[in-house]
């Protein structure tokens, strides 16, 4: 009797292994892959669009929204040609909390320029909770005690009779005279950090307010992928043109699964990418 008993489950596992291929054998591939590949990246787990990287397909995210060393204590992401290690991610506001790579622990990099949102992508954008930070390099000593509250010094200038100072939007009512430095640099951080240094001029609290990092909003289509997933699809890019597409269950569409209006694309061509 125990014989028969387990041979009939026997039987029906396998009748259900063969059900769940024969469906899956009709299902889009990229739609299978992206549903099985939310990614794990340093501390962040199970990230979807638009986020991608290691394992994770470029079709499966959106292209701007690669994450890098995801092996390290905090993954990178590149925007306009400036990395920045990401600190935190709010997928449901549409925010992450970021710092420049360069100035991670160290505000005297080798390289200094300057890194903004809006150069050449209207995907991001700075939080209304951030202002700027200028850092002055190779400044004369004698500018002014009002400046002098915030300087910091760098090796390579300890032997040279200059100095650097730093200020945010809100302790200036003006920048420094362009003659006055040898260069400035422009980079972010939120507004708490920035009240922070107005009581705290130390060069310990300029590097902790940078470290402290600030929030960029993000717009990959966030509308646009809403609707995708509300239709019981997954957003990502077309392998080619890298438009955002709503990967569906039979096919990719433009926009949202089912669609058979000129919204809707047919010839989107499926490329297995790992």
């Amino acid at each position: 009797m125990h014989f028969h008993l387990r041979r009939t489950i026997f039987v029906l596992l396998i009748l259900l292994k063969t059900t769940t291929f024969a469906k899956n054998r009709h299902l889009d591939q990229q739609y299978v892959n992206c549903t099985n590949k939310g990614f794990d990246c340093g501390k962040f787990q199970n990230l979807n669009y638009p986020f991608w990287g290691s394992n994770r397909p470029q079709y499966c995210g959106h292209p701007e929204f690669e994450l890098r060393n995801c092996g390290s204590d905090a993954p990178e992401i590149v925007i306009n040609s400036v990395s920045y290690r990401v600190l935190a991610i709010n997928t449901w506001a549409y925010k992450f909390t970021v710092v420049r790579t360069d100035y991670w622990n160290d505000v005297c990099p080798k390289d200094l320029r300057n890194g903004t949102l809006y150069e050449s992508s209207s995907l991001f954008s700075y939080d209304s909770r951030t202002q700027d930070l200028i850092l002055y390099y190779r400044c004369p000593t004698n500018i002014g005690t009002a400046v002098q509250a915030g300087r910091f010094s760098c090796k390579e200038e300890e032997s040279t009779g200059l100095t650097n100072f730093f200020a945010t939007t809100t302790s200036m009512s003006g920048r420094l005279s362009t003659t006055a430095c040898n260069q400035s640099v422009t980079i972010r951080i939120s507004n708490s950090a920035a009240n922070n240094l107005q009581t705290n001029t130390t060069p310990g609290n300029l590097t902790a307010a940078i470290n402290s990092g600030f929030e960029i909003d993000w717009d990959a289509e966030n509308s646009r992928c809403e609707l995708c997933q509300w239709s019981g699809g997954l957003c990502g890019s077309h392998n080619v043109t890298k438009e955002v597409t709503c990967y569906c269950k039979d096919r990719p569409y433009l926009y949202v699964c089912g669609s058979n209006s000129s919204g809707s694309s047919s010839d989107f061509t499926v490329v297995n990418q790992r």
